[in-house]
């Protein structure tokens, strides 16, 4: 008999930032599972920030050891401190995320559960985990693979584009604008920015202007009307407009190790 290895199960973490599979996320194998797997002629590997736990069979396919009926336990763990700039709703402190296939044995239950990880696995708590994932096998798993996904959302920021000026007229300051880079007409649900008024910015704005406001600066603040969401690439480029014309084509964005959206862009003409 010929022994071979088929996929049981496989977990991946997405996350809307990257739009695609996420490296900041890795996952633990708990001793007791790591010496059931090897109990049962299987093992659980990441490869390219996916988790594949496969299986050995014989010649018919079939499993050598099953395990259907029992469930496995892995920890995802956070390999990068800025995690928490990038997702929506993370916040450790309301407790770790536990996800399960309890409704539906190909996949995980939405929205996962909370729990306090000290009281639930003490092990996986000295881990460091973020969260739990409980994957009860399935008789069907050894014919047809499971594919299990844990979605990350991007965190939304509203953008504040602190404008220094120097140098330039009146009129061309009432001029400037933020705007995203033209590609045809407007689409539903394109981003707009608004030029505060002084009479209209918040305690912190009119305190961070402020600093700004040195050598005779002007400082225009432009905040996005509704939340951006954070990406890696492929998001909008905002550019500084002065009536149609670009002043500056690529105004910086938030970058995945910034706690907020407030970037400040310095604009300055030469006397002639």
């Amino acid at each position: 008999m010929m022994t071979r290895f088929k996929q049981l199960f496989s977990l991946e973490v997405w996350h809307d930032y990257y739009g695609g599979v996420c490296p900041d996320v890795g996952f633990v194998v708990p001793d007791d599972v790591a010496a059931t797997l090897r109990g049962a002629g299987m093992f659980a590997k990441a490869v390219g920030g996916t988790l594949h736990v496969v299986f050995r069979s014989d010649d018919a396919g079939a499993p050598v050891q099953p395990v259907a009926g029992k469930t496995l336990r892995f920890g995802l763990v956070i390999r990068d401190p800025s995690f928490a700039n990038i997702t929506d709703g993370f916040d450790p402190s309301s407790g770790a995320l536990h996800y399960r296939n309890g409704q539906v044995a190909t996949a995980l239950d939405d929205p996962p559960a909370h729990v306090v990880l000290r009281d639930v696995d003490p092990a996986l708590w000295r881990d460091g985990v973020l969260g739990l994932v409980d994957i009860a096998i399935d008789p069907g798993f050894y014919t047809s693979a499971a594919s299990f996904q844990i979605r990350f959302k991007a965190r939304l920021d509203t953008w504040r584009y602190y404008v220094v000026v120097k140098g330039f007229s009146n009129g061309d300051v009432d001029q400037l604008a933020v705007q995203p880079h033209a590609s045809g007409a407007p689409a539903p649900g394109d981003v707009t920015f608004e030029k505060v008024a002084p009479a209209q910015l918040t305690a912190e704005e009119k305190s961070r202007s402020d600093v700004l406001a040195t050598d005779g600066a002007k400082v225009l603040l432009f905040r996005s009307a509704t939340g951006i969401p954070r990406r890696k690439t492929g998001g909008k480029q905002m550019q500084l407009m002065r009536n149609t014309e670009a002043v500056i084509e690529r105004l910086p964005q938030p970058g995945k190790r910034r706690g907020t959206a407030d970037l400040i862009v310095q604009l300055s003409k030469s006397k002639p």
